[in-house]
């Protein structure tokens, strides 16, 4: 084996990788075969993987050797490798099975409430509360409300839900969502927001990043946005946010107080109503009390990114996050309320001065961007003054 091919292959594949495993460890190690021949093998290991096969390179250089491009060489590397990951989870879902057949096997019911938080009279109120009830995971659901009124009982009880009054309404948005938390019985508590819906899915794989990861605090899928009643799963706005995300796809940095703040510092890539909160590792009861109407979410990932608790990340699209007219959003851009609050949290110390250190580290991850996008690296829901702030910080 030539040396130089293989630490070629080594320092390189990572290109090739999806973007969570651009902290995985890549080594290359000597393996002695039948007959005493001695092989190189390629070993890529995430943090979270307890064991990684080893990708034999003596037939890839053979084939380079007859011509075969490195660039195809590297794509059928990665594959292989994602689908032995792919591999092991079967194979992990395969070994609870088993386990769950003996007899003597106790395994802890992980429970998942949906808080339904409803407002006035939304007409997609409905959708979204037959979306949580119907759930590949079973879930719990309740609805919590300021504004009672027969519209919202009438849904209760044709569904046969509870309906929680707030007893302190008025105060604001992040109060609201605060009272909604505390309408959750179990450690993961999922806010929904009545004019959105939720796939079919979204419990099953956040219960199971949880069973995962259990010391996270927020546990987060990836979205769609719902226009006109079309669902769009890619527009500028969505490009930016999975850009803005791709640290914390990182499991190692998902862990730290600096990966979870990276995230926050361009704006708010996390989507309030995709979020799950595991109750039992959050460690304040006023997660987004402030006196903010429209980044009471940004707010809260800020105080939540300094405690302990990994903010972990589904990739999958879960759910569908509607943007019409009538949305309290919408209202408040229109409004430029955002506009003032944006200014509040990009003048904190935790973001201030570090504009050009982040802007290097967008640029890294704006590969999924076209030329004429790439400096539009705010999303749509930020305002003109924030973006000038970071552009003219150079």
């Amino acid at each position: 084996m030539n040396q130089e091919f293989a630490e070629n292959i080594k320092n390189h594949i990572r290109e090739y990788l999806p973007v969570d495993y651009q902290d995985a460890k890549i080594t290359l190690e000597k393996v002695t075969k039948g007959n005493d021949r001695i092989l190189t093998g390629l070993i890529i290991r995430k943090d979270d993987e307890t064991a990684a096969p080893s990708i034999y390179l003596e037939h890839y250089e053979e084939q380079f050797g007859k011509g075969r491009p490195m660039d195809d060489i590297m794509k059928e590397i990665a594959q292989i490798k994602m689908e032995n990951s792919r591999l092991d989870e079967l194979l992990l879902d395969a070994r609870e099975l088993v386990m769950k057949a003996n007899p003597n096997y106790k395994v802890e019911k992980v429970n998942i409430d949906y808080v339904v938080l409803a407002y006035k009279e939304s007409k997609y109120l409905e959708e979204c509360i037959k979306s949580v009830l119907n759930q590949k995971y079973k879930s719990n659901v309740v609805i919590a409300t300021s504004t009672p009124n027969e519209y919202i009982y009438s849904l209760a009880n044709k569904y046969h839900l509870k309906v929680n009054i707030n007893p302190n309404p008025g105060k604001g948005i992040g109060y609201d969502f605060d009272y909604a938390i505390s309408c959750g019985m179990t450690k993961l508590v999922t806010i929904a927001h009545q004019d959105d819906i939720y796939d079919y899915e979204y419990s099953y794989q956040i219960v199971n990043k949880y069973k995962k990861y259990p010391t996270s605090s927020i546990i987060f899928s990836d979205y769609y946005e719902i226009r006109e009643n079309k669902n769009v799963y890619s527009n500028l706005n969505l490009k930016i946010k999975r850009i803005l995300l791709s640290p914390i796809r990182i499991n190692l940095l998902s862990k730290t107080r600096f990966g979870k703040r990276l995230v926050l510092r361009f704006g708010n890539a996390i989507c309030c109503p995709a979020v799950t909160f595991v109750t039992s590792n959050i460690h304040t009861q006023d997660i987004f009390k402030c006196n903010f109407v429209c980044d009471v979410d940004w707010f809260a990932w800020e105080k939540l990114s300094k405690e302990n608790g990994k903010f972990t990340f589904v990739k999958e699209c879960l759910m569908g996050h509607r943007v019409h007219e009538e949305s309290t959003t919408t209202e408040i851009i229109g409004e430029r309320i955002r506009t003032k609050e944006d200014m509040i949290i990009a003048s904190h110390e935790s973001i201030k001065g570090n504009y050009h250190k982040l802007k290097e580290i967008f640029i890294k991850y704006s590969y999924a961007l076209d030329d004429k996008e790439k400096l539009k690296y705010i999303s749509d829901y930020c305002s003109d003054e924030l973006k000038k702030i970071i552009l003219n910080n150079k």
